[in-house]
């Protein structure tokens, strides 16, 4: 990547992808605060992890749901999120066990384009006023609560970089 931000084509694509940065960096720990104000007022209150991304244009990461409350916080380039409430799982056309946490319908070739996305997936009708987007920039956070189904997508020509934490 040279200094404005773009990725130059022939470099490999990488994608770091819920990688726990800190164990690998501890000093990096000294950078990321945890905010335990927000993270205090629902479940628990216990962190479980803290993940980073750090990926390429074009990369994103398929609609699925955690097991955790998630505070996720982007860092750098813009990133479409999609939201998907867990009652309408029964849309998302689930893959089997053990991934029964991932939807098998292709949100990607729909370039966060949600028009696209209805016409392609006539069954996420259902959901349509539920569901929620969101392009997130540098300093932008959102909350995704526990087992709430979430897609992201990089936007533009621009490396992406997010952390993420997670609590019961």
């Amino acid at each position: 990547e040279d200094v404005t931000g773009e990725v130059k084509a022939q470099v490999p694509r990488m994608y770091l992808a819920q990688h726990d940065l800190i164990s690998d960096v501890p000093s990096l720990s000294e950078d990321i605060i945890v905010p335990a104000e927000i993270i205090g007022n629902c479940g628990k209150g216990h962190i479980q992890r803290t993940n980073f991304w750090i990926g390429p244009p074009e990369c994103f990461s398929p609609m699925h749901k955690d097991p955790f409350h998630n505070l996720f916080v982007h860092m750098r380039g813009k990133k479409s999120v999609l939201l998907c409430p867990s009652l309408f799982s029964h849309c998302l056309d689930l893959h089997p066990p053990p991934q029964q946490n991932t939807s098998r319908l292709d949100f990607a070739a729909c370039n966060g384009d949600a028009d696209a996305l209805f016409r392609a997936f006539p069954q996420l009708d259902e959901a349509g006023t539920e569901m929620e987007t969101a392009t997130l920039s540098p300093g932008d956070a959102i909350y995704i609560p526990k087992g709430c189904f979430h897609y992201f997508a990089s936007e533009g020509s621009k490396a992406t970089a997010s952390v993420n934490f997670w609590w019961l």
